[in-house]
């Protein structure tokens, strides 16, 4: 299940925000939220979405928190992505190896983002290590916030490729 409190878009100003958002638990686990987002803020400059750089002045993101859970030897966010390719029929390949490669020239575009902000960021959870043995519990662990300006500009040293590094080395 999922819930949605709130969503504002003016897409003449490129402005989007949401608020409240709640994603449950796949089936087969416990607990009722897997992920959930006070409140998110983005700003796009509507015109650069034509152009070869996208600017994107604003990304705040306030109050998220994952529920990670591994039960059985399945871990909650793996039988999520599942479940989503069994609904939207998504073409996932048997074998990784086998995944076509990527066409060069649909690298997509740059992205600069100005100010990237990321509060209040916890995560909770439940990890049975062992069959049969009680789970190890992770009561909302608190992640540092992330603030960082100009990600992907040709005046900063932070391309797109090292903020996300960033972002994953602070996560994990």
């Amino acid at each position: 299940p999922t819930e949605l409190a709130g969503v504002n878009i003016s897409p003449f100003s490129g402005a989007a925000t949401i608020s409240e958002f709640r994603l449950g638990q796949p089936e087969g686990f416990d607990g009722e939220v897997l992920f959930s987002l006070d409140a998110a803020d983005v700003q796009v400059v509507p015109a650069s979405l034509l152009g070869d750089t996208v600017q994107v002045p604003k990304v705040h993101i306030d109050g998220a928190h994952l529920t990670v859970a591994f039960e059985n030897g399945k871990l909650n966010l793996k039988k999520l992505m599942e479940q989503i390719q069994e609904r939207t029929g998504g073409g996932a390949t048997e074998d990784p190896e086998e995944t076509p490669p990527a066409d060069a020239d649909a690298s997509g575009k740059n992205v600069v983002i100005d100010d990237l902000r990321i509060t209040n960021t916890t995560v909770s959870g439940s990890v049975a290590l062992l069959p049969g043995q009680p789970p190890v519990k992770i009561d909302n662990l608190k992640i540092d916030d992330i603030e960082k300006q100009g990600i992907g500009s040709d005046s900063s040293d932070d391309k797109h490729e090292d903020a996300e590094g960033q972002i994953n080395d602070t996560i994990m």
